[in-house]
């Protein structure tokens, strides 16, 4: 038996877990993913978590920690393409199991015209992993106001048939919003938010003894702080992390045009090399397409004439 939503007119079944007791029960009842974003919350519309209201509203609170459960199953909407950024696509899914169970999750996988290495899925966790490391540490030491507590969703690598595919899983996040890029793109003149994302970069450079710089910074912004999605850490090593991970001329390229603000400190260190290798873009920039060279031939890069430099933005919300 199921029961369509009179908000959004999908049919759901009770096992589904999309409706509360409530409005099941209710003779016109609304799915949790309606009655949550329908509900003003921080003086907006819609920018809830996605799913039980008692449990995630509007903060952030407890929405990473269960990000990338053990154990939780999802499925994944293969006809519903939610978002196409500059190397991946995103699908809608629905978490059938686990604490977060009948909320909305999105599944990414890499465009099929790109290169890419099939351990990247698994370098990308362990990014997340890393970046989750440095943002804890940038909420007990760093500058940011109380109010913007940050943290991060760790995804999950997963396998679908059919034909056989993978992906990676995460929470569905809402008011989505870019702040940096992994080759230094950043909102000028951007409010107080946009202004700790960048700090949190030049400090995870500084807290990391300059092995590492959490960039292409994206999520979500709640009342009580902002939840990250898919950052992407540049380290020492190129591609460690994924096709991301533009290695040490990446974090001089980022640190070319990074201008610190008032939540950046004097202490924090900056590296020596500041020149810009990597023409400037909005979307990330992948190892191997689109003019960036596979790691093999990084050696070979001279800085650019930023004078000459021209600006390409693309759309890589994902």
């Amino acid at each position: 038996m199921s029961k369509q939503c009179f908000e959004c007119n999908e049919a759901y079944s009770w096992d589904s877990g999309r409706f509360s007791k409530s409005q099941w029960l209710k003779g016109t009842g609304r799915c949790k993913t309606c009655v949550q974003a329908t509900g003003s919350v921080g003086g907006h519309t819609g920018d809830g978590c996605g799913g039980v209201v008692t449990r995630r509203t509007d903060t952030t609170e407890r929405y990473a920690d269960t990000a990338g459960e053990e154990g939780a199953n999802a499925v994944v909407y293969k006809d519903r393409l939610f978002s196409r950024g500059a190397f991946k696509n995103v699908y809608k899914g629905l978490y059938t199991s686990g604490s977060r169970r009948g909320e909305e999750c999105v599944f990414k996988k890499f465009q099929q015209n790109l290169h890419f290495r099939p351990d990247w899925f698994d370098k990308e966790v362990a990014g997340a992993q890393r970046a989750a490391g440095l943002i804890d540490r940038f909420n007990r030491e760093g500058t940011a106001p109380r109010r913007v507590k940050v943290r991060i969703n760790i995804p999950s690598v997963r396998t679908t048939t059919s034909p056989e595919t993978t992906w990676l899983v995460e929470p569905f996040i809402h008011n989505w919003t870019k702040f940096n890029s992994n080759t230094g793109f950043c909102k000028r003149n951007a409010g107080e938010v946009d202004e700790v994302m960048q700090a949190l970069s030049h400090f995870s450079y500084h807290a990391s003894s300059g092995q590492f710089v959490l960039s292409d910074l994206q999520g979500g912004v709640y009342r009580d702080g902002v939840i990250l999605s898919d950052p992407i850490v540049l380290s020492r090593e190129a591609e460690r992390y994924g096709g991301g991970d533009l290695g040490p001329k990446g974090i001089s390229t980022f640190f070319s045009r990074h201008h610190c603000n008032r939540f950046c400190l004097d202490s924090w260190q900056l590296p020596r090399d500041t020149n810009a290798y990597f023409a400037q873009s909005e979307g990330s920039s992948l190892l191997g397409n689109y003019g960036i060279p596979h790691k093999r031939y990084l050696y070979q890069l001279m800085p650019l004439d930023t004078l000459q430099e021209e600006d390409s933005y693309d759309s890589d919300y994902y």
